[in-house]
């Protein structure tokens, strides 16, 4: 009587009525293909693989993009759980209550940047020397500026304010990454794919072990870098001239607009 009152214990434990965010990059639909609000997806299996639910949107991790960005109800918890103080949740199951767009992962004007990461995806070899060639220096201190300026504002205190922030995609402050949210993690990513599927190992260099975008693709990636910045930060991070010369260089590609 007593192991039995224990199981039902350990399922009332297991049960949870959390929402959260689950990502799902198009290459691995998994689980999640071709569900649609109101459906039930996991296996109430307590082992792997889990499906990850982030607490918060500013949590979610994209590893690949584009994907579907789905809002759910964690159904059941896996035994199994990150340390205390994780941002989400391990679960064998949960029930899908809406799609929200992937943009909203960038914030308010995360569409923008989409376009952004739309047309780096698409980059032809005569557009990636454009950027490359007309990329502004002065960039780099505006784009450093409007780091700081942010860092200023989540996280005061936070050891990497005042640094120069040219080549930063991430600082992890004020329960976010970046003005952006994980916008420049997700442009490094598709613009690595881009760089692979044009040249392949030529477009990179090994810099101490590391493998690093070779000066062309470095500076392209820079003049994008830029763009995602100047598209998507808000206003009290960036000056309407600021805004101009972040944009400046990826505005004379003329890109297209991306799917609609």
């Amino acid at each position: 009587m007593k192991s039995l009152l224990s199981l039902f214990q350990r399922n009332d434990q297991a049960r949870s009525d959390l929402l959260g965010f689950a990502y799902v990059s198009a290459e691995e639909p998994a689980q999640f293909a071709g569900v649609t609000p109101g459906l039930t997806v996991g296996t109430f299996t307590d082992k792997p693989p889990w499906i990850v639910v982030d607490l918060s949107l500013s949590s979610v991790v994209v590893a690949r993009w584009p994907g579907k960005l789905w809002e759910v109800q964690i159904l059941r918890r896996a035994g199994e759980q990150p340390r205390a103080g994780a941002t989400y949740v391990r679960a064998t199951a949960v029930r899908i209550e809406r799609e929200l767009p992937s943009a909203t992962l960038f914030g308010t004007n995360g569409h923008a940047i989409e376009e952004v990461l739309w047309n780096a995806s698409q980059l032809t070899i005569g557009q990636r020397d454009v950027l490359a060639e007309r990329r502004d220096r002065g960039a780099d201190e505006v784009f450093s500026a409007a780091w700081n300026r942010w860092l200023a504002q989540v996280e005061p205190s936070n050891p990497h304010r005042g640094q120069d922030h040219r080549d930063t995609l991430a600082v992890f402050a004020g329960n976010s990454r970046s003005p952006v949210g994980p916008a420049f993690t997700v442009l490094h990513s598709v613009t690595t794919k881009r760089a692979k599927e044009l040249e392949g190992d030529a477009a990179f260099v090994v810099d101490e072990e590391e493998q690093i975008f070779q000066p062309m693709w470095a500076s392209a990636f820079s003049a994008l870098l830029h763009a995602c910045m100047g598209v998507g930060a808000s206003n009290d991070i960036l000056s309407n001239d600021e805004r101009s010369v972040l944009l400046a260089c990826y505005s004379s590609l003329k890109p297209g607009r991306g799917p609609q």
